[in-house]
Formats: structure tokens, sequence, C-alpha cells
């Protein structure tokens, strides 16, 4: 993950993000923010010249060299996301992954 920029650009006044990935990098920097949907919109948007600059994965320069440079890698981010419905699945208990790999970290730890 990390900031990357069309090469046909020289100055970037426009950059898109979602908003949870403010805290990585400086926004404001930009003239204009783009909220988007996710990281992958984020690049299709960014492939289809509608900002200069994206928060997204770094794939999309190894797949355009050419069209984009980073101006900032970030490495991997870790996210959780928490999914909400109409209708009540438990009764009161946590529902988790058991076997996440996760576990054996906090369990080593112990």
């Amino acid at each position: 993950m990390g900031v990357v920029t069309r090469t046909d650009v020289a100055v970037p006044r426009s950059v898109g993000y979602i908003p949870p990935t403010a805290g990585y990098f400086e926004p404001s920097d930009w003239a204009v923010q783009v909220h988007t949907l996710s990281n992958s919109d984020t690049a299709r948007r960014l492939i289809d010249g509608e900002f200069d600059s994206g928060f997204t994965a770094l794939d999309i320069v190894q797949q355009h060299p050419d069209r984009f440079k980073v101006l900032k890698e970030i490495g991997e981010v870790d996210v959780v996301w928490m999914v909400f419905g109409k209708t009540r699945v438990n009764s009161g208990q946590l529902i988790a992954w058991r076997d996440a790999p996760v576990r054996a970290l906090f369990e080593s730890e112990i």
C-alpha cells in the first residue's frame, strides 16, 4: 500500500483514497481530495485518470510502470471489518474465527 501518482502529471493536484487511509499520509497536500469506495476503486479511477494520485495497492505501479510511480510506500495495512446485518446471528457470545493465524501470535506471547 502507498501513495501512487501518474507519471504524466508534473505537479499532482488531486488524490483519491478511502477515508480510513487518511492517517497514513497527508491528503491536504493535494488541492483536491476525492473519497473512494475501496482501494480497488481508487486504483481503477486512477487508471481512468479521474485524479492524479491515489492511496492504493502498489501493484498498479508494477502493472503499469510507464504510467505510475510510488510517491510514498506504506507497506502492508491490516484492517478489521465488521459486518452488520438485519438479523442477529448470535445470542450475545463472541463470534470469531478460532483458528485465525493471529491466534498463534497471541498464544506465543502467553
